[in-house]
């Protein structure tokens, strides 16, 4: 979808924020458990997948910078067998690297020990964690927690949160993320015209709301957020979301809706 030179070029804007003598980490997140064995779909942390291309949880990329050279590292989780017969879900270190490009792939019982604040102290002087959410401090997260422990290890080395400097990256658009913009704006286009063409007195909001998804399955997109299709007295909620209602003559209806491709 989008290439792996791409990612690279955004972990090289990334790695010019830091500074000598400084490590940097930023986390995918982690699954949430719905039901009984079943998981919410996982959507990897967005800054992460900017910056890697990896799309499965628990993941956690390391940039050490040190004398101007940079080392990066993903650390990985280690599918088991259980879960290659569940989910299929199957990926080696190996195949990881020639995926993301990435040079250094670990997995993450190993991550601990290559931290170099807690192998070699005294080597490192700043740390750069991106902290989604850090002005809200109810908000808990896994880098929070992780940020919070590193203080707690050496409360004398500063902690900087990267979220800003990303954000700040991600405004400007690359050729390779305008061309999948455009084009998740034609499939868009495409799926509403789709909803035109079969809108009819009667049908419920959901029935009307499956041509836009079926447009978006069939040109290989994703949702760009999920769809609200509010007619008639649910037009006047902000975020209304049962898409449930079924349709009079006469009824307007406000969609908010898009595709998205490739994640960005």
């Amino acid at each position: 979808m989008i290439s792996k030179d791409f990612h690279a070029s955004r972990r090289a804007l990334y790695a010019s924020v830091l500074k000598d003598d400084s490590v940097g980490f930023v986390f995918a997140g982690r699954e949430r458990e719905w039901k009984g064995d079943e998981m919410y779909p996982f959507i990897p942390y967005a800054n992460f997948y900017y910056l890697t291309g990896f799309t499965y949880p628990e993941a956690v990329l390391m940039v050490v910078k040190r004398n101007g050279h940079v080392r990066e590292t993903l650390f990985i989780d280690h599918p088991d067998e259980k879960a290659k017969r569940w989910t299929g879900v199957s990926y080696t270190k190996e195949s990881v690297k020639e995926q993301t490009g990435i040079g250094n792939v670990d997995y993450l019982e190993r991550f601990e020990q290559a931290i170099p604040l807690f192998g070699e102290p005294g080597l490192i002087r700043q740390i750069y964690i991106d902290i989604p959410g850090w002005e809200r401090p109810f908000v808990k997260n896994e880098a929070r927690e992780f940020a919070s422990r590193l203080h707690d290890f050496d409360p004398t080395i500063p902690i900087y949160n990267t979220f800003q400097d990303l954000a700040y990256f991600r405004q400007v658009k690359t050729k390779e993320e305008i061309a999948l913009h455009r084009t998740a704006c034609d499939i868009t286009a495409i799926g509403v015209k789709n909803i035109l063409s079969h809108l009819r007195p009667g049908m419920h909001e959901y029935e009307i709301e499956a041509y836009f998804d079926f447009s978006l399955k069939s040109h290989h997109a994703d949702h760009a957020f999920p769809t609200i299709a509010a007619s008639g007295i649910n037009a006047c909620c902000m975020h209304y979301d049962a898409n449930d209602r079924q349709m009079e003559k006469g009824d307007l209806i406000l969609f908010d809706l898009g595709a998205q491709m490739g994640r960005l």
